[in-house]
């Protein structure tokens, strides 16, 4: 934080060249080379090209300090610090040795991965950013899929669309330009079964309550009645940024009037106040959207949370798995329920609640 708060202030040349210097004679403490690169940038824009040479050259060569999952509270990984750095040296139009290293340093770190965090998602942005419309890179590949040949290239990033059939046929990309290519393949689609549970990191249980508090057991549910579902989440761990949402089935809605903002008449789930437990100080933010419920908190141990549905369309519906993670370690998560049917009767026929 303080070699970015350096950076920052020599951007502005109001970063004091003592206190940098002093900064570079404590490099060792750094927990990332990502920190280094930021103080030898301040120090270039400063006018010390010495210490900032040797700053940026250590920081191209730094790792992260600790293991790949500690919490440092900077929301950065190995992916987001190589991202970067690069793109803060293109920035400042700096080639060091060891810099074009970094592209395939995010490549291989990219190819282990499944999930990005938000800022790897914006390092990546901005990284990908740099490369657009570069002149003298222009360059020409082909595709063969079916025994058909299609051209392609141009100047910077370009996209090809595929269809499942072409991808059931297999795709064969071949670069036919000097220029070195990088490619990603993005596919969507939905799955056809639902996710199978994982529940090392989070363990998590939706149950549903009669407006008065009771298990539903089961027992028809009717529009224009209400519920109260509750949300348990275990973990073995601390994550001082858990994301938890639990996606409504259709057919319900989340209360205007919700649990959050205080409901006068008092109603207790197995012996806890709904209300009380929504205001505990690890919940950081609350949302109630249309197909969601959305908690921001602080996670260990044990934690529930409450909201408010109100039943508005008959018909039989399927209700989607809850959802938990570390909002900027995404790939620590649990997922759990989903694939349950909830059949609402429109009040004059019998319905079945969740099960």
């Amino acid at each position: 934080m303080l070699a970015y708060g350096a950076y920052v202030l020599a951007r502005q040349s109001k970063a004091p060249l003592s206190t940098l210097r002093q900064l570079h004679e404590s490099q060792a403490a750094a927990h990332s080379g990502l920190a280094l690169v930021h103080l030898g940038l301040a120090l270039k824009l400063m006018g010390d090209e010495t210490r900032a040479t040797s700053a940026i050259e250590a920081g191209l060569i730094k790792p992260r300090v600790g293991p790949s999952h500690a919490w440092w509270g900077d929301y950065g990984s190995s992916l987001r610090d190589w991202a970067l750095t690069y793109v803060l040296l293109d920035k400042h139009r700096l080639t060091p040795a060891g810099r074009e290293n970094l592209l395939a340093q995010v490549a291989g770190e990219m190819q282990g991965k499944r999930y990005y965090s938000t800022q790897e998602k914006l390092a990546l942005f901005l990284m990908g950013r740099s490369f657009l419309g570069e002149p003298g890179r222009e360059w020409t590949a082909e595709t063969v899929s079916a025994g058909r040949t299609q051209a392609i290239g141009g100047t910077g990033t370009q996209f090809l669309p595929l269809s499942a059939e072409q991808l059931a046929a297999g795709v064969r990309i071949g670069n036919t330009s000097k220029e070195r290519l990088y490619i990603e393949l993005q596919v969507a689609g939905n799955p056809v079964n639902m996710p199978a549970a994982r529940r090392e990191a989070f363990d998590l249980k939706r149950d549903w309550f009669a407006a008065d508090g009771k298990p539903l057991d089961g027992r028809p549910l009717r529009v224009g009645e209400t519920a109260i579902v509750r949300l348990q989440v275990k973990t073995p761990g601390r994550y001082a940024n858990g994301l938890v949402v639990d996606h409504i089935p259709a057919g319900l809605e989340i209360e205007n009037a919700n649990i959050v903002q205080g409901e006068q008449s008092v109603v207790t789930v197995d012996g806890v106040d709904p209300r009380q437990a929504m205001l505990h100080g690890d919940i950081r933010h609350v949302e109630f959207r249309d197909d969601r419920f959305v908690v921001a908190a602080r996670i260990a141990g044990q934690m529930q949370f409450f909201y408010r549905v109100r039943v508005v369309t008959p018909g039989r519906f399927v209700v989607p798995p809850s959802y938990a993670e570390d909002m900027y370690q995404p790939e620590i998560f649990g997922l759990a329920g989903g694939g349950e049917t909830l059949v609402i009767g429109d009040g004059r026929e019998a319905g079945t609640g969740p099960k």
